[in-house]
């Protein structure tokens, strides 16, 4: 299902999410995750889904929708929803972020919680429960 939306700049996007384990609709490669697919007629720019993906792209409110957008168009990280299906930015930390004491950044648009490692493995590796683990860290949960 192909969703059109209108970005917070007011352009017109097509956006689809294609499920973990389809192909990728540009390299024909198997997805190893759900995959946010934004295009217009110039552009197209994607990032991976992690946690409890909604099943359909309807379902996705324009706050998690930007959110997205803002992680495809930088590049870095994944978008997470954690299990209360709230949108994480997962930024992966830079060399600059590792020299100021934290590995990986969760950001939703409004807070961001820094976690500052070490992580078990680099952040695109980590299942999506040690992703939630590292993200109740980052807001003081005790496990």
């Amino acid at each position: 299902m192909t969703r059109t939306w209108k970005d917070a700049l007011g352009e017109t996007w097509n956006v689809r999410l294609y499920a973990e384990g389809e192909d990728h609709p540009d390299t024909g490669e198997t997805l190893p995750h759900d995959l946010l697919h934004f295009d217009d007629s110039d552009r197209t720019i994607e990032v991976f889904l992690r946690g409890e993906s909604p099943e359909r792209v309807g379902n996705f409110d324009d706050r998690a929708l930007e959110l997205g957008m803002e992680a495809a168009k930088d590049g870095r990280g994944f978008l997470f929803a954690d299990l209360e299906g709230h949108f994480w930015w997962v930024k992966r930390g830079s060399e600059d972020d590792l020299g100021e004491g934290f590995a990986v950044v969760f950001d939703d648009g409004t807070d961001e919680l820094r976690h500052p490692g070490p992580l078990p493995a680099p952040a695109d590796d980590l299942s999506d429960d040690e992703i939630e683990e590292l993200l109740d860290q980052a807001r003081g949960v005790r496990a």
